[in-house]
């Protein structure tokens, strides 16, 4: 890492060399990804609210605003800042105003002829200035010079004799000043609105003469900063408090009122602090001084590199973040960058498409995203652009790097359509996840509603299991066949979200197209690999292989299949977790509540298993519980109805926790059933449903080779042996993986022994 060092400084100091002089001149550039400044006023309020409370507290004064981290390269004297814009913005704010109140106050002192005042606050303004605009060696008059020469030329007219000739050369001093700072050249106050109109005006002429120190590598931004420079004018006299006067229209929300209000508020917040009742100039005294004090103990920790990489994993390290919706200005850069040095557009129209993308990336893709749903939009869409499987999902330079090797580093030319129709396959990932009604939050109970939902296709219920699954490297195998399939489908290039939502309509549906087999094919076989499979491992290799054939650059549907001898290793992974199965955790229950649901869709004839959706589907608007069919909690009243095992070192809770004891039951019966043994327990089941299920289990019940008669007073029930358990375990394993296995169309499916 190239990692010039770090410090702390004001702002005066932002810009040296490690370890050098505490001054320097400002030169700082905001690269073309960021946004303009959004600081609100509330931003702005505690900034000094807590500023100067800290001034009051604190011995040294010194108040820590942040950080910021800086790149500096040899191609110009600028530095470009990675992270840290609003505060830095804040603050150029700030010594902008500074600015307006001392070429104000310098002007009534003139006019007042306080020359004794005067060359200090010349000082003042010319250190102001060096923080404010670039002044160059072809300057017509050198502010330098200037301020020299109309401190000597002050010093001498006291001197002069002759009262009106004194006079005349005051006049002469004053328009000069006036002129090289922007002022007009009469000041009547009766008039405001007028005056500060005609204000602006000049400072928009005195403005475009320069370069500010703080600049934009897109220059519609530029021009917006300026603007918003020009559009508060200070209206101030010996006799008149100074105020800020807005003196163009502003849009709301849009950025030059965010610049504005920034501007308005530090003004009213310095004001606030003065006496009111002192004189107009004592107020602008106190308020130069406020901000001087500001500027002088407002102190970044800067952080400098000479490459833009170290700087964005220091971005990424100082805000602890995991790919978070900031870290995505890091990614959307890239594009930005690529499209500015491989296009042929102007940089007007630059300008123009930049801010439609930001749009279409900032309002539209991720508007109201979460960090959940930001990452997997960011890592589908990734993953599809490049075909590459080393991305993870919360590592925010990896996603850079990935994308700038296997992906941008390979186009020479980067048009603003290409860079629309990238930004578009992070759209397409967005729809799928909204029309997948994917939630983060009890997602298992959303999941089982998906899986329930006898309206929706295998590919809505695959997106949502994996999704509950946790197994988000799976997902983009899924994503990129269904936004492959579209662009190959639609025989075009181009992206129309209206089509892409009514695609996804169909898919997430039950009517099936032949042309989008691959993407049904896909769904079917995620969604058996990840329900034989012991833990994501096998499905993430699957997965891999369909993300390498099915990408921006290639579509082969070849891939989408099991090997003889990867079913075999699912096979026999399946064997194993399903015999180890126990009762647990919401997570550890979900996938077998999925394969209960599977079943439950069926009747039993013979050897078969023949799917009846629309006789034995749980109603989607109740909750799904998986039920211990003998309670894990004896009732101490009547102990001998429930199971015991016969053997003495055997545990009850293995049995009872095991897939042998466990059924789906609706959350009503199942609350009402509370802790009853298993042969009242069938009475709330067939309150349910009449399914083969349950009547297997009275079948087994009511068998001696699986049961035993106990008799409790006068009464006779059935209690449940070791051999009950194991018996159904075994049955339920051979239903399941039949019903995994069962292919999509197929009426039947042959039940196997295992």
């Amino acid at each position: 890492m190239k990692l010039e060092g770090a410090e702390v400084k004001n702002i005066y100091g932002i810009c040296s060399k490690i370890g050098g002089d505490c001054a320097a001149e400002l030169r700082l550039r905001i690269p073309y990804y960021q946004r303009p400044y959004k600081w609100t006023v509330q931003h702005i309020e505690n900034l000094f609210a807590d500023f100067f409370q800290n001034e009051e507290e604190s011995e040294d004064k010194e108040y820590f605003v942040g950080s910021v981290v800086l790149v500096k390269t040899d191609s110009d004297d600028s530095y470009e800042v990675v992270d840290g814009q609003q505060r830095t913005t804040t603050v150029f704010l700030l010594n902008y105003l500074k600015f307006l109140l001392l070429r104000g106050h310098i002007e009534e002192l003139l006019c007042a002829q306080r020359v004794a005042k005067i060359p200090k606050e010349l000082d003042s303004l010319r250190e102001s200035l060096k923080m404010l605009v670039i002044q160059s060696e072809t300057d017509a008059v050198p502010i330098d010079d200037f301020i020299e020469s109309i401190s000597n030329r002050l010093d001498e007219i006291p001197k002069i004799q002759d009262a009106n000739q004194k006079e005349i050369e005051y006049e002469k001093v004053l328009n000069e000043y006036r002129k090289l700072f922007g002022l007009p050249l009469t000041k009547d106050l009766s008039a405001p609105d007028v005056y500060a109109s005609l204000s602006s005006d000049e400072l928009k002429t005195y403005l475009d003469g320069y370069e500010l120190t703080l600049s934009y590598d897109r220059d519609s931004y530029n021009k917006l900063l300026k603007k918003a420079l020009r559009s508060v004018s200070l209206i101030y006299s010996g006799t008149y408090s100074p105020v800020l006067i807005v003196n163009t229209e502003v849009e709301k929300d849009s950025p030059l009122e965010v610049y504005i209000n920034a501007l308005t508020q530090e003004f009213n917040c310095l004001k606030e602090r003065t006496d009111s009742s002192k004189n107009a100039s004592d107020i602008v005294e106190s308020m130069i001084q406020d901000i001087t004090c500001m500027l002088k103990h407002l102190s970044f920790c800067k952080i400098l590199t000479g490459n833009e990489h170290d700087a964005y994993t220091l971005f990424e390290v100082l805000n602890d973040r995991a790919l978070a919706v900031d870290d995505l200005e890091l990614v959307k850069n890239m594009f930005f960058k690529k499209y500015c040095n491989c296009s042929a557009d102007s940089d007007v129209v630059k300008d123009k498409n930049i801010e439609k993308l930001d749009d279409l990336w900032g309002e539209v893709i991720f508007r109201g995203t979460g960090v959940a749903l930001t990452q997997l939009i960011s890592y589908c869409g990734s993953v599809y652009l490049t075909g590459t499987t080393e991305l993870v999902t919360n590592k925010g330079q990896r996603y850079r790097d990935v994308l700038q090797e296997k992906y941008l580093n390979k186009k020479k030319i980067y048009e603003f359509k290409d860079v629309l129709c990238d930004f578009q396959v992070f759209q397409a990932v967005r729809a799928i996840a909204d029309k997948a009604d994917f939630h983060y939050q009890t997602v298992y109970k959303y999941a089982i509603m998906a899986e329930n939902n006898v309206n929706k296709s295998v590919v809505y219920k695959t997106l949502n299991l994996i999704h509950a699954m946790d197994y988000t490297a799976v997902i983009p195998a899924l994503t990129s066949v269904i936004i492959r399939t579209y662009f190959d489908t639609e025989n075009t290039t181009e992206f129309d979200i209206n089509k892409f939502n009514s695609y996804l309509d169909c898919l997430m549906g039950l009517e099936r197209k032949a042309e989008f087999k691959q993407v049904y094919d896909c769904a079917e076989l995620l969604r058996k690999i990840v329900l034989l499979s012991k833990d994501y491992q096998i499905p993430r290799e699957i997965a891999k292989r369909i993300i390498e054939h099915n990408n921006k650059d290639m579509s082969d549907a070849t891939v989408i299949s099991l090997s003889v001898e990867e079913y075999n290793e699912l096979l026999s992974e399946y064997k194993d977790w399903i015999k180890k199965w126990k009762y647990g955790s919401d997570k550890h229950n979900f996938r077998l509540k999925v394969l209960f649901l599977d079943l439950y869709k069926t009747e039993l004839e013979k050897d078969r298993l023949k799917i009846s959706v629309a006789k034995h589907t749980l109603s989607n608007d109740v909750e799904v519980a998986l039920d211990h069919l003998d309670a894990q909690i004896k009732d101490s009243s009547a102990k001998e109805k429930y199971f015991e095992p016969e053997k003495p070192y055997d545990l009850r809770e293995d049995y009872i926790n095991s897939i042998g004891n466990m059924m789906i039951l609706d959350g009503h019966n199942n609350g009402d059933k509370n802790n009853k043994p298993l042969c009242q327990a069938l009475e709330y089941h067939k309150k349910l449903a009449n399914h083969w299920l349950v009547a297997e289990i009275e079948e087994m019940l009511n068998s001696d080779d699986y049961s035993k008669e106990v008799s409790v007073g006068v009464e006779k029930y059935r209690v449940a042996k070791e051999a009950f358990f194991e018996e159904r375990s075994r049955r339920l394993q051979k239903y399941f993986l039949a019903v995994i296995n069962r292919k999509n169309g197929d009426d039947t499916v042959k039940l196997e022994e295992q």
